[in-house]
């Protein structure tokens, strides 16, 4: 239905958009993984990485609730244009700073900053150039893409940057970000009426209502609160092991840092795509507590037992099943998440959530980094396994209220 949608449907404008984001969506995760390479290259550290990653999330906390409204406000294609061309520019500005730690981190920061502007524009800008009809296949359309263009760009980074080193593989991720900016410019969004100027004061006043509107609204939902337990223990996971992998690749497969996504990152995100399609054949009417308990304990065990490989063949295969009983627990964490609660409300705690995971992940994600280097990879997995089965029980039925 998809490649039918793509090649012969009649939404022109739908598909320059679609263009644009896959472009994009392939500098920028190719980028990231590029920067958390060049940073463990430069510092043979894990606990850099872990600075790194650290501030991909620092930019979602600052601006991931505020740019939602603040997007409302705007021209949508401006919005779009002018975010991917600024990206550009930051991209290329990496050319300056790629033996410098601080400047990596700054890179990093700017690069996912500008990129939460993006985001919100990005999928308001759908249901306004396709028909209702087809905005199923068009939303999985995105979802393949996004997942896609991960594999390709943390597979890729490591062999674009052996090929043809750094400097010609920044320009090259640049040159991606301007492909993406002309499919904007093609594409014919409908114009929407915006204020002459934005009145900072009360859009401040909107967020700081809609932040307080949503703890509210969490506070007095249980269940909402058992599926962001499950979602941000997912993300701080991911978090942990994008700190790790690089180390893991030298320090204990011995292996080139840069072929850490084609041995590991590349089957982990493989694992989450198949899990996507084995619950959309087998977990129709299954019961969603069981499925998720078994994410949890299957993720808990894969990472134990990823601690004891020593092989690429193995830990590629652990990092499989890792992947796939992760996405498990977002995909079951998400469906809680979007039954238990309503479409005006829905938008903000996503926003919330990842406020709350960018708070929570920092101490974790740090600390993995630092005790990587201080008593070795293989046991801080063992520590991350234990992380894992603790988010079951806090998502447990049974568990604490923490709201």
């Amino acid at each position: 239905m998809v490649i039918k949608f793509v090649f012969f449907s009649e939404e022109y404008e739908f598909v320059k958009l679609w263009l644009a984001q896959v472009f994009s969506q392939l500098a920028l995760n190719t980028f990231n993984f590029v920067l958390a390479i060049a940073i463990y290259e430069s510092t043979k550290s894990n606990q850099s990485v872990s600075l790194v990653v650290i501030s991909f999330g620092l930019a979602a906390f600052l601006f991931g609730v505020a740019a939602g409204v603040i997007v409302d406000n705007l021209d949508l294609k401006n919005v779009l244009f002018v975010t991917t061309i600024a990206r550009f520019f930051v991209v290329l500005a990496f050319l300056f700073f790629t033996g410098s730690f601080w400047g990596t981190l700054i890179v990093a920061f700017a690069l996912n900053a500008v990129s939460q502007f993006f985001f919100p524009a990005e999928s308001a800008v759908i249901p306004s150039i396709v028909s209702k009809k087809n905005l199923l296949p068009a939303n999985s359309l995105y979802t393949m893409s996004y997942y896609i263009t991960q594999v390709i760009g943390y597979v890729g980074a490591g062999t674009l940057i052996g090929l043809v080193g750094y400097q010609i593989s920044i320009i090259v991720l640049a040159i991606l970000f301007l492909l993406s900016a002309f499919f904007i410019l093609m594409v014919k969004i409908p114009k929407k009426v915006v204020p002459d100027e934005i009145q900072l004061i009360k859009i401040n006043k909107k967020i700081q209502k809609g932040f307080k509107d949503c703890l509210v609204y969490i506070k007095g939902n249980r269940e909402v609160q058992r599926a962001l337990i499950y979602l941000g223990g997912s993300q701080i996971i991911v978090g942990m092991f994008v700190s790790l992998l690089p180390g893991y690749a030298v320090e204990v497969l011995n292996i080139d840092v840069n072929k850490t996504g084609l041995y590991l990152v590349g089957p982990s995100i493989i694992g989450m795509i198949s899990a996507g399609f084995f619950l959309s054949v087998f977990g129709k009417d299954k019961n969603e507590e069981l499925m998720m308990k078994c994410g949890v304990f299957g993720a808990a065990v894969s990472v134990l037992l990823m601690s004891l490989s020593m092989n690429v063949f193995a830990s590629g295969l652990t990092m499989f099943v890792v992947g796939f009983f992760n996405s498990i627990i977002v995909i079951i964490g998400n469906t809680m998440l979007q039954s238990q609660t309503t479409e005006s409300m829905r938008g903000r705690i996503y926003g919330v959530l990842q406020t709350i995971v960018t708070i929570f992940a920092l101490v974790p994600v740090v600390l993995v980094g630092y005790l990587a280097d201080s008593v070795g990879i293989n046991i801080v997995l063992v520590f991350v396994s234990i992380f894992i089965l603790l988010i079951g029980l806090l998502g447990n039925k049974r568990g604490v209220q923490l709201v």
